[in-house]
């Protein structure tokens, strides 16, 4: 076989290649769907579990998104029907407003405290919408845990200082907050952006719907 004839012949494989590739992508979607993120834990949904926004350190601005931040998670949480009772973190937000700041309650006193068999907590540890101070980029960083109060042991994760969840908000151009109206707006739209990044850690999603990392 000639040089040329064998190049030829060659480059129509390639091309065959290429097109089959072209086709058999679309339909692996079609029939598959796109590719998913399984929980990272599945509550028990037959046990009373209460929320916990642990912001003590005060890193949220304003005290009214830790209830933005708990709703969202509420909501998802209840919604899917991952838990059947469900105290909320504004009633678990009551019972910590008794605590002395020297000396913090367990999240065993808050179990017994809201009759809850399970706690899910949530520290926040970031909560921005610039890192640099002059790029808008909302970010926000949390360490989820669940933990047993009948027990008294936790259930996840393994990591003592829980399961770190890094959310960011997408970038836009032109939609950096220039006004206080503009700024809380902002602050709200990321504290459900985190609440929806903790909720997702519960359930299966879509890699393209994932809000966070970690």
């Amino acid at each position: 076989m000639s040089s040329p004839i064998r190049s030829v012949r060659l480059l129509a494989a390639c091309v065959l290649l290429v097109a089959g590739c072209n086709i058999v992508g679309p339909a692996y979607l079609l029939v598959h769907g796109p590719p998913t993120i399984p929980p990272a834990y599945t509550l028990d949904s037959s046990r009373t579990t209460a929320l916990l926004i642990d912001d003590r350190r005060g890193v949220l601005p304003r005290p009214v998104l830790a209830q933005r931040i708990g709703e969202t998670i509420e909501g998802e949480l209840l919604n899917r029907g991952l838990v059947d009772d469900l105290i909320s973190a504004r009633s678990t937000r009551m019972v910590t407003r008794q605590e002395s700041h020297d000396k913090p309650m367990s999240l065993d006193e808050i179990a017994r405290a809201v009759d809850a068999e399970v706690v899910l907590s949530v520290t926040i540890d970031e909560f921005t919408l610039s890192e640099d101070g002059q790029t808008f980029a909302p970010r926000a960083v949390v360490r989820a845990k669940v933990y047993d109060a009948v027990r008294g042991e936790r259930l996840w994760p393994e990591e003592p200082q829980g399961f770190v969840r890094i959310v960011r908000m997408p970038i836009q151009q032109g939609t950096t907050p220039t006004t206080r109206t503009e700024v809380l707006q902002a602050q709200e739209q990321l504290a459900r952006w985190t609440g929806l990044g903790v909720a997702q850690l519960f359930y299966k999603r879509e890699a393209t719907d994932d809000k966070g990392r970690g």
